[in-house]
């Protein structure tokens, strides 16, 4: 699959209401081209600058019935619509433009009763988070820094599903649900990748772009201690974002009640996927039980530990829902049954077989204290005060090297908690203070994706202004 983009801009600039004829040079900087100008204006004196800018892409609407898109066609449409836009004048563009966001603002806004900065904060955070979202296009999804940076490279992660699309899922429904055929339309991806593994079924890479593909990197900084590059163990391990995925499936489906995307692509995953976790489930024969081992869990400070929590309980909870789904499809609609199975050679004997095995997955839940254990072994790590690191995100990692923190009962982000909080329901408000009482004042809340999580388990233990106090960082 070849990729085209194209970006094209002009400049205006005014001077006291008359246009400037300004000498413009080209320059460059590490990883940047800049377009440079100057002019020196006097006090009281009114100097005004236009940017148009338009892009276009190989993926856009335009091209999508055409084949063999050359390099040069995004390139002269941009330039075409830039002289048309260009024409129209900035003013007109603008209007446009805010009337647009108003029809937006008429179904994303919601008022809250608090102070100012937060209601500024809410809506900041919507407007990044709608005009990240790709309009027009279900082969494109959302990367891991909206457009608000480079990092991750636009790669598409599990924060897709579980921290953004609930907001397209109640609001705006009809993105929510081309984000979702993004994940059918990279499903070939993920089968190759659990093919590579030695399963069957799918697995989703933990690091996705363009058709499916696993693009983690390997390696990352260098560790304090060592001077080494530190291995990246995610993208073989953090496997927990294949029930991610089909997480926000069923959210997005018990929400809209959309039967079509069901029917035609919701089921394919559900199964494909379940096929593989019944595959990659490990009988442990002196306990009677399956676990699931070497793997990492939402806390990426923890690598190739055994029965993460989070992910053995998501698993069980993807097959008991495929399993429920899978028996209503075959009663209410066989057609359907009879397709999607005989597409994917699914067989009656897997479903039983699934059905024996989620019943005996561990959970690593105390029933007498409602306590869970993060992973096998969590609890005999070394406690260390952790008030100087929770200041500043990746403060631990100047002082200790990875392997020592993999000795020290500190997570990078919510895990357990994560845990409370989507399948939420499963878990009695016993449970939930317990465990939040434990795991909190060991997290780090390293990861932006943390904070969210705690405040709201926290609310749903009515302890509002102590959530309320967590999440205040992310918009601090």
């Amino acid at each position: 699959m070849t990729f085209a983009r194209e970006s094209t801009a002009r400049h205006r600039f005014h001077f006291n209401e008359q246009t400037l004829r300004v000498k413009q040079k080209l320059e460059t900087e590490r990883r940047k081209i800049l377009l440079c100008s100057s002019h020196e204006i006097g006090q009281e004196e009114n100097f005004t600058f236009e940017k148009l800018v338009t892009t276009y892409t190989s993926h856009d609407p335009v091209f999508q019935e055409k084949k063999g898109i050359s390099d040069l066609e995004p390139e002269d449409l941009g330039l075409e619509n830039l002289r048309k836009d260009t024409e129209i004048g900035y003013d007109v563009l603008f209007a446009a433009h805010r009337n647009r966001w108003d029809q937006i603002w008429e179904k994303a806004d919601f008022v809250l009763d608090g102070p100012d900065f937060d209601q500024l904060a809410i809506r900041f955070l919507l407007f990044h988070i709608y005009q990240m979202a790709p309009q027009h296009n279900e082969r494109l999804s959302i990367g891991a820094k909206g457009l608000s940076g480079e990092g991750y490279k636009g790669h598409v992660f599990w924060d897709t599903e579980i921290f953004v699309l609930p907001f397209f899922i109640y609001t705006f429904p009809e993105i929510a649900r081309r984000l979702f055929l993004y994940r059918y339309h990279s499903l070939e991806g993920a089968r190759a990748k659990a093919k590579e593994n030695g399963f069957e079924g799918a697995r989703y890479p933990w690091e996705c772009a363009g058709p499916g593909k696993e693009v983690t990197p390997q390696w990352g900084g260098v560790d304090i201690c060592t001077g080494k590059p530190i291995r990246i163990w995610t993208g073989e391990l953090e496997q927990h974002i294949t029930c991610d995925v089909v997480y926000g499936i069923w959210h997005y489906f018990r929400v809209t009640g959309d039967y079509d995307f069901m029917y035609n692509h919701g089921l394919e995953i559900m199964l494909e996927t379940s096929r593989f976790w019944a595959a990659r489930l490990e009988y442990n024969p002196e306990k009677d039980r399956y676990e699931i081992n070497n793997v990492i869990g939402p806390d990426e400070y923890r690598e190739q530990v055994d029965n993460n929590a989070f992910t053995n309980h998501m698993v069980k909870w993807q097959l008991r829902q495929t399993i429920q789904f899978s028996e209503w499809i075959k009663i209410n609609r066989p057609d359907v049954w009879k397709r999607v199975t005989f597409k994917i050679m699914l067989t009656v004997p897997e479903l039983a077989d699934w059905e024996k095995k989620l019943e005996k997955i561990f959970l690593n839940l105390d029933t007498a204290t409602g306590f869970i254990c993060q992973y096998d072994g969590f609890t005999d790590k070394k406690q260390i005060d952790l008030s100087p690191y929770r200041e500043r995100a990746g403060a631990i990692l100047q002082d200790c090297g990875w392997q020592e923190i993999k000795l020290l009962q500190v997570t990078k982000q919510a895990d357990t908690v994560m845990l409370l909080y989507l399948p939420g329901d499963d878990f009695s408000q016993k449970i939930k203070r317990v465990n939040w009482d434990y795991y909190e004042p060991k997290t780090l809340h390293d990861s932006t994706l943390s904070p969210s999580v705690h405040a709201n388990v926290a609310a749903e233990m009515d302890e509002v202004e102590k959530g309320y106090k967590i999440s205040s960082v992310l918009s601090e």
